[in-house]
């Protein structure tokens, strides 16, 4: 099925499921309402499904600021546990049951971090010296990358990426890496990595991922790796963790920075 044939089926469907929520503005574009509370206006890309996520805003003024990320946060996250298949109905279904949950329980909203300093907690900078994976000096280490500082309610999270071509590459690259005093410290070191090798002049493909204790952390790395078409690499986020519980805005961080460091970097991997 095509990408504009799994669309138009799968507009069809909701308009069929949920009338009252459903208004179509154009070919690819639809606008979501849920009573004056929620509005989410959707805009499909052509490859969407296939490739591509759908582009949303998302407008609830009803909703306190800590409430709406967390909103947010919750779509991203369904969409990443759906890469490549319809996500309009999962969507649906993330709304509602958040609704139901503050109908449920007003006080609710105290769950939801909306201080100034949660809010403005989160931000990028520049790599500290301490942090950074030092440079091999010879050429029978592995060239190792690694990506700017992300921190989040106190929670820090960094990315690194290596081109290998085995498992021995594999674990040669996380001992360079734990070999920093930092990262060896970090609460978890997560990693996915994708290589293929060749054994008996047959080809096959070694992908295996390690939540290093972000239980489901991993697989959703892996995932997008291979959505990526991105073979011939490791990447591992180490999280340090600060106190504060992130919720799913933790695989949300995961998730975009391993994003990142495989775009910036395409000369650490080969496409599929």
């Amino acid at each position: 099925m095509s990408d504009a044939q799994a669309q138009a089926e799968e507009l069809e469907v909701i308009e069929a499921i949920y009338p009252n929520y459903f208004n179509l503005m154009e070919v690819n574009k639809v606008s979501l309402r849920f009573d004056d509370k929620i509005r989410l206006d959707v805009v499909l890309p052509p490859d969407y499904p296939s490739q591509s996520p759908p582009k949303y805003t998302l407008s609830c003024p009803q909703l306190l600021i800590g409430q709406r990320n967390r909103l947010s946060a919750l779509l991203d996250e369904s969409y990443l546990e759906n890469i490549g298949s319809p996500i309009l109905y999962a969507w649906i279904m993330v709304i509602t049951e958040f609704l139901q949950e503050l109908e449920q329980d007003p006080a609710a909203e105290s769950s939801f971090d909306t201080s100034p300093d949660s809010l403005d907690d989160t931000s990028f900078s520049s790599i500290p010296d301490e942090v950074a994976v030092e440079r091999p000096s010879t050429t029978d280490r592995p060239r190792i990358l690694t990506g700017e500082i992300f921190s989040d309610r106190k929670s820090t999270f960094q990315a690194h990426i290596a081109r290998v071509n085995s498992r021995e590459e594999v674990q040669r690259v996380l001992s360079v890496l734990k070999s920093n005093n930092k990262i060896a410290r970090a609460t978890h070191n997560i990693y996915a990595y994708r290589v293929r090798a060749e054994k008996d002049g047959q080809n096959f493909q070694m992908d295996d991922c390690f939540d290093d204790g972000e239980h489901g952390a991993s697989p959703k790395m892996m995932q997008i790796l291979q959505t990526m078409k991105a073979n011939g690499l490791i990447v591992v986020v180490s999280r340090w963790y600060g106190g504060i519980h992130l919720g799913p805005d933790r695989f949300r961080i995961i998730n975009n920075l391993t994003r990142e460091i495989v775009t910036q970097n395409p000369d650490c991997w080969f496409a599929d």
